[in-house]
């Protein structure tokens, strides 16, 4: 990193730093990649990955089974807790959507399109359901690493693998 490169390669740089020492190195791969380095970072460490990456590769036994892009990321669900939990809960039964309730009461619900979101808060407003948070939601990259492991199908090969 001292000779100023275009490309930085890094296999788990988090490995065995103690927390104030993983914030500082985080920090400064952000600024890297600020300047236009292009950092390769690979890690089993999926709490730095969801902080550091713009776009993910996942590979499964050498063969990458899913591409994303995080950097424009668009969402299909909103996260909605209510004040109560019944009248949400109620006014979701009521709906043909495919909702799931997450913890304590809150519920992840399907979104239309994603700047959706605005109509759903009016939506639940009107219907008289006191809101506590709306946000977009998304499932974390430990769920979706799991998905993309369990056989979602090869998107590519990467030769010589």
């Amino acid at each position: 990193m001292l000779q100023d490169p275009q490309i930085l390669i890094l296999d788990e740089p988090m490995n065995g730093l103690d927390p104030a020492a993983m914030r500082e190195f985080r920090m400064h791969l952000v600024n890297l990649a600020q300047s236009g380095v292009t950092i390769l970072l690979s890690s089993h460490i999926l709490s730095e990955v969801e902080q550091l990456a713009t776009q993910l590769v996942f590979i499964n036994q050498g063969r990458i089974v899913g591409v994303e892009n995080r950097r424009n990321r668009e969402f299909s669900h909103a996260y909605v807790r209510g004040a109560d939990a019944e009248p949400l809960a109620a006014w979701i039964r009521g709906k043909p959507i495919e909702a799931r309730a997450v913890d304590g009461g809150a519920w992840v619900i399907p979104l239309a399109a994603p700047s959706a979101i605005s109509e759903l808060i009016r939506t639940l407003v009107n219907a008289g359901i006191d809101l506590v948070e709306v946000r977009p939601y998304a499932e974390n990259l430990e769920t979706e690493y799991m998905d993309r492991m369990a056989g979602t199908g090869e998107v590519a090969r990467i030769e010589g693998a």
